[in-house]
């Protein structure tokens, strides 16, 4: 499915904690992967990697699910990650945790961000993405991952630009992001 991705130790992997099919975070990432230039950004679905409930009992019957191997393999290609992770009651998708547990559990070495880079954001309808984010890197620190910034975006609705997000109020502060993101990125290499 992503075979057509090119890696390389300067690209950026884009994706949303969100198993949403309109999910404003996903949204949001594939506008700033597209604004950073596909030269240097690649954007997945982690919805296109789905896993049942983690429990270590299916883990030992039927071990590691092949899509969990697939993204696994994937995420081995990059360096550098920009994830959007929505906010669910003051924390993280329950897919989201659940995608983290079983990327733990693909290789002997759970830490699979170990010298990897990450810029988390959070794009909300209403005011939040805080809480999310530090569970979100509080999570992804103990897999290894450098934090390198968070952002947050509120009061984010679709709805009041058609689908365009080039001609809506947000354009501005999504090139603001884009351009803190490449950044932290480019600044620390």
């Amino acid at each position: 499915m992503y075979e057509d991705i090119k890696n390389g130790n300067d690209r950026i992997l884009f994706f949303s904690g969100s198993n949403h099919s309109a999910s404003i975070n996903q949204l949001v990432v594939s506008h700033l992967a597209k604004t950073i230039g596909q030269d240097q950004a690649n954007t997945i679905h982690l919805k296109s990697f789905p896993s049942p409930v983690y429990s270590l009992e299916d883990e030992q019957t039927t071990g590691i699910p092949d899509k969990i191997t697939e993204l696994v393999d994937l995420l081995d290609q990059f360096d550098k990650f920009v994830v959007a992770v929505p906010e669910y009651n003051g924390s993280v998708p329950g897919f989201f945790k659940n995608t983290l547990d079983w990327i733990s559990r693909a290789r002997k070495n759970y830490r699979v961000f170990q010298n990897k880079k990450i810029f988390l954001i959070a794009v909300s309808p209403v005011g939040g993405g805080s809480f999310a984010l530090k569970h979100a890197g509080d999570i992804l620190r103990r897999l290894g991952a450098e934090i390198l910034g968070e952002q947050t975006i509120g009061n984010f609705n679709p709805s009041q630009f058609n689908g365009d997000i080039d001609k809506s109020e947000f354009f501005s502060e999504l090139q603001g992001m884009a351009y803190s993101i490449s950044d932290h990125f480019y600044k620390t290499k």
